[in-house]
């Protein structure tokens, strides 16, 4: 088969000798035109020759997604390429998690950088080293050179991602000792994520620095309306490294200039909201909405994703999201019992005699229970009022009983099983 009978080889080897080219004329804008090193460059430069080279000199670097030299700029041990794919986890943020926006970092020789630009040359939107990973049968026709010597580079540019024979850590990088089973220990060396620091350094220098962020600041610096608003990253720290060579730790340290942002780890400050007498039932359910329309909400989806409800573990489904809302209920109503008791006796509070028996106790000295049947009554209401919003049928007198017991038995749970 010949450069001509395979699609696009003629433009792709085209690419190829552009590249090559406007790196000898940068070369050669340099040096005056009787230099005699000019020669030598343009031999250097020659198709065959420089691929023959960059084969040769891509064993200095290596494309990774883990990086030691992070934890030191003299640390000698491994780094690594993950392959995305081959862990996914929805529970926390991971390199798996950028994989459509992954960008691979290069550490290695500085000089030997030249190399890795190369594979990054794109053509109809795919690199030159993503066609070494598929075998791209077009790139290898548009190689110069022999068969035997585009397959020998080929292999070369193909182990760009491989460690060394050995893997290994190093003194000056960052090791923890795990405990295993039989009181033995095993040795973790963490390494840093620098494609998914790059992806957050990249995400938030955007969320800051970008033009529509920027409209969007000012827009609000006005009292303005704006139809994208603009993220912001309170406490946001900045960690260098590398120093004055930034190139010396990764590519990607390089083109942030040594730069990564730290997001604040700190744990909430609790904001406490003070607890004031409240006046209506009203008030008091439209609190509660408040606090939990979370749990309201997903049930209402619930509610909506199935289509009959007669079900066993549909109903116990339910039942479980039902008492998830009733704890909560309970741990909202105990929030008024911190108040001074007797708060309930003002002469503008017009809740029920049941209501004020619940939120609060301390005024009242009998042992009447009566009003727990009550509120469960009210709150029975309630809640078919919320599941009504669904505009599902069937929330009516047979599950507002059933809302009232579930809520009974919590209050008896409470009280100690003592009957009404």
């Amino acid at each position: 088969m010949t450069i001509e009978q395979v699609p696009d080889t003629l433009s792709l080897s085209e690419t190829i000798h552009q590249f090559i080219q406007n790196r000898l004329n940068d070369k050669l804008e340099t040096l005056k035109s009787d230099d005699p090193k000019r020669e030598e460059l343009i031999a250097q430069h020659e198709p065959i020759t420089w691929i023959n080279d960059a084969a040769r000199r891509v064993k200095q670097i290596q494309l990774v997604t883990h990086a030691t030299k992070y934890h030191h700029p003299d640390a000698k041990g491994s780094s690594i390429y993950f392959k995305t794919g081959v862990f996914q986890c929805d529970y926390f943020v991971s390199t798996a998690s950028i994989e459509t926006i992954l960008k691979p970092d290069v550490v290695g020789n500085a000089a030997a950088l030249d190399v890795n630009k190369f594979l990054e040359v794109a053509y109809e939107g795919e690199t030159l080293l993503s066609r070494v990973f598929r075998s791209d049968e077009a790139l290898f026709h548009a190689l110069p050179g022999t068969d035997a010597q585009k397959k020998s580079w080929l292999h070369s540019f193909s182990a760009i991602t491989d460690p060394d024979d050995t893997i290994t850590t190093h003194g000056l990088a960052k090791q923890v000792y795990f405990p295993v089973d039989n009181d033995d220990y095993v040795l973790l060396a963490p390494l840093y994520p620098t494609s998914l620091v790059h992806a957050v350094y990249e995400k938030i220098k955007d969320d800051k620095f970008g033009d529509a962020t920027k409209s969007a600041r000012e827009a609000s610096k006005k009292g303005e309306y704006h139809e994208q608003g603009y993220c912001a990253y309170p406490e946001l720290a900045i960690q260098n490294f590398g120093g004055s060579k930034p190139q010396n730790i990764s590519k990607l340290n390089s083109n942030r200039g040594g730069t990564s942002y730290l997001l604040a780890s700190l744990p909430p400050i609790w904001k406490y909201r003070e607890v004031r007498p409240i006046k209506k039932e009203e008030q008091f359910w439209r609190e509660f909405y408040h606090e939990t329309k979370l749990s309201i909400k997903a049930i209402q989806t619930f509610l909506k994703s199935i289509h009959q409800d007669n079900d066993e573990p549909i109903r116990a489904q339910r039942e479980d999201m039902v008492d998830e809302i009733i704890d909560q209920l309970i741990f909202h109503a105990e929030k008024y019992k911190e108040l001074t008791a007797g708060w309930s006796s003002a002469e503008d509070c017009e809740l029920s005699d049941a209501f004020k028996h619940w939120l609060d106790p301390d005024n009242f000295n009998d042992d009447d229970i009566e009003w727990q049947t009550k509120v469960a009554d009210s709150f029975g209401f309630w809640f078919n009022q919320q599941l009504a919003k669904t505009k599902l049928e069937g929330f009516g007198k047979q599950e507002h009983i059933e809302w009232k017991h579930l809520l009974i038995d919590k209050f008896k749970g409470i009280m100690g099983g003592r009957d009404q």
